[in-house]
């Protein structure tokens, strides 16, 4: 019997928030995405998503 394979399709937006209060520069912290292991797992659309609140945060004064 050949076992049926299903893909998750779930698209979460990044939980970011932007610290300048403990730091003196502001700092992007990334709330979820990080598996038992460390590592950050993301699909294409989740990468995505990312880089543009990435992009709003080096560009933002």
């Amino acid at each position: 019997m050949k076992e049926a394979k299903t893909e998750n399709k779930i698209i979460e937006t990044p939980v970011i928030t932007i610290d300048d209060f403990y730091n003196e520069e502001k700092t992007l912290i990334i709330h979820n995405y990080i598996n038992i292991r460390g590592k950050m797992v993301l699909n294409k659309e989740e990468a995505s998503l990312l880089l543009i609140e990435l992009y709003k945060f080096v560009n933002s004064k």
